[in-house]
This record gives C-alpha cells, sequence and structure tokens, in this order.
C-alpha cells in the first residue's frame, strides 16, 4: 500500500480519537454540570422544606397563642360583665331598699304628724266632751230621767246650789243677829223659806248651765269627730300614696331588673358571637396561610424539578449531540481517510511499474526507515 494511503488512513485514526475524546470530555462535562444542578436542586428542596417547615411551626404556635388569647380575653370579658351585672344588680336592690325605706319613713313621719295634729285636738277639745257629757248625766238625773252620775251629790248639794245658799245664810243671820233675834223660831223660819226661795230660783238657771256645758261638749264631740274623719282620710291617702309610691318603685325595679339581664344577655351573646367568629377566623386564618405556605412550596418543589429534568434533558441533549458528533466525526475521518486512501491506491495502480515505490513490508518499520524508493510520489 502507498505511504499517502497508509497516512491517510492514520490521519482518519487520529481525527476519530480525537473526535471521541472531544465527544467524551463533552459528555463529562454535561454530566458533571448535571450532577451539579441536581445537587443544587436537592439543596434547593431541602432549604424550602425547612423554610416551610419553620413557617408552618411560626404559623401554628401563632394560632395556639392567638386562641389562647382569645380564650383569655373572653373569660376576662365574661367575668367583667358578669362583676358589672353583679354591681348594677346589688346596687338597684340596695337603691330601691333606700327608697323604699325613704318612703316608708315619710309615711310614717305623716302618720305621726296627723296623729300628733289629732292628739292636739283631742286634747282641746276632750275636756269640754267630758265636761258635756257630764253636764248631761246630771241634767238627766237632776230632771229624773237619768241615773245619778258617780260621784254626783245632786243639785241640793252642788257648789253652784250651796255658795248661793252659804250667801244667802248668811245675810239671814247678819239681819237676825242685828235684831237680836238669831235663834228665834222667825230667824229659822226666815231661813227654810229663804232655802226654797232660793232652790226655786236657782234650778232653772242650773239647769240651763248644764244644757250650755252639754251642747259645748256635744260641739267639742262633732269636731272631735270631724277631726277625726281627717285623721282617718289622711292616713288613709298616706297609705294610699305610699302603697302607691312603693308599687311604682317595684315595677320600675323590676323593668330596670329586666333590662339589665336582657343587656348583659345581648352582651354575653354577642361576645360569644364575636369570640367564635374570632376562633373561626383565626384558624382559617392559620390554615389558609399554612396551606399556601405548603402550595408554594409544592409549587416551587415542582419549579424545581422542571428546572431539573430541564437541565438533565438539556445535559442529555448535549451529551448525545457531542456524542453524535463524535460518531459523526470519526466516521467522517475514517471515511474520509479510507477514501483518500483508496483513492491515493488506485491512482498508483495506475502508474507504470517504473515508477511503483519499491518497500518491502516483511522488515521492521524502525529498520527500513521510510522504506527505499526507486521513485514515483515520495
Amino acid at each position: 500500500m502507498p505511504i499517502g494511503a497508509i497516512a491517510t488512513i492514520g490521519s482518519a485514526a487520529i481525527g476519530a480519537i480525537s473526535s471521541n475524546r472531544a465527544a467524551s470530555a463533552q459528555t463529562n462535562a454535561a454530566n458533571a454540570a448535571t450532577a451539579a444542578q441536581v445537587a443544587a436542586a436537592q439543596r434547593a428542596r431541602e432549604d424550602q422544606l425547612r423554610g416551610v417547615n419553620r413557617a408552618d411551626t411560626i404559623l401554628e404556635n401563632g394560632g395556639v397563642n392567638a386562641l389562647t388569647n382569645l380564650d383569655r380575653g373572653m373569660s376576662g370579658a365574661r367575668d367583667m360583665l358578669t362583676n358589672g351585672y353583679t354591681g348594677a344588680y346589688q346596687s338597684m336592690n340596695g337603691g330601691y331598699a333606700d327608697a323604699a325605706g325613704q318612703i316608708g319613713t315619710g309615711m310614717a313621719n305623716a302618720t305621726g304628724a296627723i296623729n300628733d295634729a289629732y292628739n292636739t285636738q283631742q286634747g282641746i277639745y276632750q275636756p269640754t266632751i267630758d265636761s258635756g257629757l257630764a253636764a248631761s248625766a246630771a241634767r238627766d238625773y237632776t230632771l229624773g230621767i237619768g241615773s245619778k252620775p258617780a260621784g254626783y251629790q245632786g243639785f241640793d248639794e252642788s257648789e253652784y246650789f250651796q255658795s248661793q245658799l252659804r250667801n244667802g245664810t248668811r245675810a239671814v243671820d247678819s239681819s237676825a243677829a242685828a235684831s237680836g233675834n238669831l235663834f228665834s223660831g222667825a230667824t229659822l223660819k226666815a231661813l227654810q223659806q229663804s232655802g226654797s226661795d232660793l232652790a226655786y230660783r236657782t234650778q232653772g238657771e242650773y239647769l240651763g248651765n248644764l244644757n250650755t256645758v252639754s251642747g259645748m261638749g256635744q260641739n267639742a264631740g262633732a269636731n272631735l269627730a270631724s277631726a277625726a274623719g281627717v285623721q282617718g282620710q289622711s292616713l288613709a291617702g298616706i297609705q294610699t300614696n305610699g302603697n302607691n309610691a312603693l308599687a311604682s318603685l317595684a315595677v320600675d325595679r323590676g323593668q330596670q331588673l329586666g333590662n339589665l339581664t336582657l343587656n348583659r344577655g345581648n352582651a354575653l351573646a354577642n361576645l360569644t358571637s364575636n369570640y367564635y367568629g374570632d376562633r373561626a377566623n383565626v384558624q382559617t386564618g392559620v390554615a389558609g396561610s399554612r396551606a399556601n405556605a405548603w402550595a408554594g412550596l409544592g409549587n416551587n418543589l415542582s419549579n424545581i424539578s422542571l428546572a431539573t429534568g430541564d437541565a438533565q434533558a438539556q445535559g442529555a441533549y448535549g451529551i448525545g449531540n457531542a456524542q453524535s458528533a463524535g460518531a459523526i466525526g470519526t466516521a467522517n475521518a475514517i471515511n474520509s481517510g479510507i477514501g483518500n486512501a483508496l483513492g491515493a491506491w488506485q491512482y498508483q495502480q495506475q502508474q507504470p511499474a517504473s515508477v511503483q515505490p519499491q518497500v518491502s513490508y516483511s522488515q521492521p518499520y524502525g529498520q527500513t526507515g521510510m522504506g527505499s524508493y526507486s521513485g514515483g510520489l515520495y
């Protein structure tokens, strides 16, 4: 075979080897780049997962703390409402008791004042009434139409008659003494006549006086009876007004207690509703945030996986291109070398024998050098 063909084939072999080495280098570089991207993606996944776990823990703890604070606030607000209701209830009952006590005191004071006024009038009228009653009894007894009053001795023993009788007796005795007939029968007879005349003359006056005193007693009794009627009406009015005031006070107290209880119930209902609403909002917010965090992690991991897959695909594509290029380059080099060698061989075969190169391929390459030529291409 001509030396040119051999050199051409050798050059093709060297080109094929170089193409293979270049393809192998590109393959190794692509594999290293892919491995680095995979490692970076794994670290990114781990960092993402740690971050989401940390955020999830923070969100969970924040939710627990928020719910704890809500529970504490709910308990404190309920206690404040209960204490406020209890204080208001006690104040209202105390106010009712004070007002009822004041009404009772006013009624007692008014009753006492009316009774005092009546007692004063009774103190004024009662002696006249008593005198009138005694005069009526004495008159009736004197006229013979009534029983003898206790302690009453009759007209003859009355001070009214006896005082005049004593005066008349002294006058007769003085006259008789002056004439020297003090103890005579005429004097005795004069005394008897004077007594009879005095009794006849003064009994009518006495009965008239008894009638006058009796009338005064009746008038005083009528006045006292009127005062008693006024007293009764006043006491009844005080009692009625006091009872009405107490009833109105009790109604007001009941309404106020009802409003207080209703307001407390509404406040507790609103507080409870807001409490559970706030709890639901906290739980919903925490759950939503945690879900968003995990969804974000999923998206990020998906993006990382997609990026890693794209990088691996690009690496594999690059490796394939490099290997394909190397294979194509090797094939092209070999084909080119074979073609060139074949062309050289065909060309030499077409030459005369005198120009054929003379080389022995049985001798070692180092002993013959590059060969002995008698002529030709070399």
